[in-house]
């Protein structure tokens, strides 16, 4: 399995269920904020993982760390700017699920990146 799959499949079943549930319980409204909040930062992961994960081996570790540095850059960026297109574009603006998925998302993120080392097979042999 793909480390940007990994990384990225716990965040985006639990987005998922955020956006169901909201939509259950609330309104259209809710759960769109909800998913719009999630993908903020769901989207910036995935290319974070991607370019972190696209160099292998002890020869290429200057090359890891530019693309771990140049993903970070990347995303903080784009979550900055994806949040600001969320204010400027999704009405009405329900804080409380935006930042509530918001949140939710960078918490699954983090679970997602330490479990990685227990998911990936492992390449030393």
């Amino acid at each position: 399995m793909s480390a940007i799959y990994t990384v990225t499949a716990l965040p985006l079943g639990l987005l998922i269920a955020i956006a169901a549930v909201c939509n259950l319980l609330f309104s259209n409204e809710v759960s769109i904020n909800a998913l719009a909040g999630g993908l903020a930062i769901l989207v910036p992961n995935v290319i974070f993982a991607g370019l972190a994960f696209r160099h292998a081996g002890a020869q290429n570790a200057q090359n890891i760390v530019r693309s771990f540095y140049l993903g970070e850059a990347l995303k903080i960026l784009m979550t900055a700017g994806l949040l600001v297109c969320v204010f400027i574009w999704v009405e009405p603006i329900v804080p409380a699920a935006l930042f509530g998925s918001l949140v939710a998302m960078q918490v699954a993120n983090g679970v997602a990146a330490t479990r990685i080392k227990k998911l990936l097979p492992n390449r030393r042999r």
